[in-house]
């Protein structure tokens, strides 16, 4: 009769133990990976694709906060674009009001053009203070918030010593030295390598400003000389107003640098709307360049739920079968070997 050899109960159970353990482990594991989407729970898994995996995730990390700077620079471009609108419709007046000039010559028609430039001296000021955000909409880089780019100074009466409605100055940062009125116009980063500008300079700038800019004159008569200089809207329509308020016409020079100025606003204008259809772009690219890092990442670390769940219901079957071995085993008394 041949020898039989028992393996000891115990020793079976504690085999089937670790069995049901790992069987549990890998269940509960794949029941992550399906509800989370992921093919891989740790690096140690596959390190080679977990290590692509952060790489690309990173890349898409960086991409998403490009798109939102892109995203926020084009807001900042549309609000932009209606405040420079309402400048635009002041300087068409302003336009209108040079050519009434012309054909105007008595007092009393030169205190009602005074009367409504000052008015749009005014307006221009409260287009040229507007806040997106709670930022100055023409400050550029500068970021005190507490003071506007553009400060109106009225006339004080001399008998009541109030202020009139009839403005007097106009300044620009009111309590910094005149070098701090400079402003840069706000960047963005856009790429690991490359930024671009965006927004629109009130002052500070004189060939790239909505209310300053260069204006091509004759200098001198003898000999003739031709050259550009400096021009400042504001104090333009002030030197026009005062004069028409003294009851006399405004010089060649000063009408013309207020037609002029309307030119500048128009280019400002194109400027601000290809600075918006750029930003339109650089959307759409990054959008593109997300889309196509996402497919990587999907394609190195996205689980296969088709083959997982295939995988999930093998392991469940082979975790019930271990549970009702276990089961039995746990019932097998000493009758069992007799």
């Amino acid at each position: 009769m041949a020898n039989v050899i028992r393996i000891p109960k115990l020793s079976v159970l504690s085999e089937l133990q670790s069995n049901i353990s790992i069987n549990r482990n890998d269940y509960s594991e794949m029941m992550v990976k399906i509800s989370s989407g992921q093919k891989y729970l740790s690096r140690s898994e596959n390190p080679v694709e977990t290590n692509s995996i952060a790489t690309i995730s990173m890349d898409i990390s960086r991409t998403d906060q490009w798109a939102k700077n892109i995203e926020t620079a084009g807001n900042w471009e549309k609000a932009t674009q209606s405040q420079i609108q309402n400048v635009l419709k002041n300087m068409h007046r302003v336009n209108e009001l040079v050519v009434q000039m012309n054909s105007t010559v008595n007092n009393e028609g030169y205190a009602s053009i005074a009367s409504e430039l000052n008015q749009i001296i005014d307006s221009l000021s409260q287009n040229g203070n507007a806040r997106y955000l709670g930022v100055s909409m023409f400050g550029g880089t500068r970021t005190d918030a507490a003071h506007d780019p553009i400060n109106i100074h009225y006339a004080v009466d001399p008998v009541t010593g109030l202020e009139t409605s009839m403005i007097d100055s106009v300044t620009y940062y009111d309590g910094f030295p005149v070098s701090a009125a400079a402003a840069t116009r706000r960047s963005i980063q856009i790429s690991e390598t490359a930024s671009t500008q965006y927004g629109t300079l009130g002052v500070g700038d004189y060939n790239n400003s909505l209310f300053q800019f260069k204006s091509y004159e004759k200098t001198s008569s003898a000999p003739e000389t031709w050259s550009y200089v400096n021009v400042d809207t504001f104090q333009t329509l002030l030197d026009i107003r005062k004069s028409l308020s003294a009851g006399e016409k405004p010089s060649d020079t000063l009408l013309t640098r207020a037609q002029r100025a309307l030119d500048n606003v128009i280019e400002r204008n194109i400027d601000n709307t290809t600075s918006e259809q750029k930003m339109l772009i650089l959307s759409k690219s990054a959008a593109s360049t997300q889309s196509a890092a996402n497919d990587r990442l999907s394609a190195v670390g996205s689980l296969d739920v088709a083959k997982a769940a295939t995988d999930l219901a093998n392991l469940q079957s082979t975790l019930q079968a271990s549970l009702q071995v276990g089961a039995k085993l746990n019932q097998i008394s000493i009758l069992d070997y007799i």
